[in-house]
């Protein structure tokens, strides 16, 4: 009889608190690790982001390239408005905090359009510390709270007032948001409408983790995004579609021709 289709049987393991103790410790000590990687990496980074951020400069559309290309922020564009206004994006400045760097800063930088007369549009990324904790003055975290760290309890968004050139040009409320935010991934069957990017900066809360997509995957991978190539671009979603397509074709399926389908057989040329 096959083996297919059986599940595994998992012996349960019982384990003494002597080892549960030191699992635990390795784990901390992996998260404190992971926490000097990216602060260091982030140290490193940073003077060639900003070689890179001159030379997009001189590069027309530059950045509304890069965010069209970007298959899950072209979502988040509703419609030839926001387009329009992204449009007009001349220049993205990502930050981490030298101090902790779970903390961000993202900062567009606009030239003139038709819907707001900001020059700038902030959005930043604190991390909520709690009472009483060795580090809610300042200085960098303690290897527990690195440990407990929850981004969607624990990272706190800012919020930025747009000065719309008329209440017809206000994007938020042309695409406003609708659906229940606090239940994206729960079990209610409410259509979620995501509504105008610009919502990333009106509002405190970021229920779609488009910050961490711009820190963590955008900004790093810009040139790649201009150019079409990022690993979230949409070039890429319609190569892997394209391959899924082809994988589903049974190579042994007999295609079967219409007559106007059937090519049609050359006639010898006459010499």
């Amino acid at each position: 009889m096959s083996g297919k289709g059986k599940a595994a049987v998992v012996e349960e393991i019982t384990l003494d608190d002597a080892t549960v103790e030191q699992l635990n410790e390795l784990k901390k000590q992996g998260e404190v690790a992971n926490w000097r990687v990216v602060k260091e990496q982030a140290r490193i980074y940073a003077p060639l982001y900003e070689k890179r951020r001159a030379l997009a400069k001189t590069i027309k559309g530059f950045w509304p390239t890069v965010i069209n290309n970007h298959g899950m922020l072209q979502l988040h564009l509703s419609g030839s408005e926001d387009a329009e206004a992204i449009s007009a994006l001349e220049d993205v400045e990502i930050v981490r905090s030298e101090t902790d760097p779970r903390e961000f800063t993202i900062t567009f930088h606009f030239g003139e359009n038709p819907y707001f007369t900001n020059k700038t549009l902030v959005k930043s990324y604190t991390v909520h510390k709690q009472a009483g904790s060795s580090s809610a003055s300042a200085g960098e975290p303690t290897d527990d709270e690195l440990v407990n760290y929850d981004p969607e309890r624990d990272l706190v968004g800012s919020k930025t007032t747009i000065e719309w050139k008329s209440p017809e040009k206000d994007l938020t409320k042309l695409h406003p948001r609708s659906g229940d935010m606090e239940d994206l991934n729960g079990d209610d069957d409410t259509p979620i409408e995501p509504g105008s990017f610009f919502h990333l900066f009106t509002e405190e809360k970021d229920p779609f983790d488009i910050g961490s997509v711009l820190l963590e995957d955008l900004y790093p991978s810009a040139i790649d995004y201009f150019l079409g190539l990022g690993e979230n671009s949409l070039a890429s979603d319609d190569e892997d579609e394209a391959s899924e397509d082809e994988s589903d074709v049974d190579p042994n399926e007999e295609i079967d021709l219409d007559d106007d389908e059937k090519p049609k057989k050359k006639r010898a040329r006459k010499n």
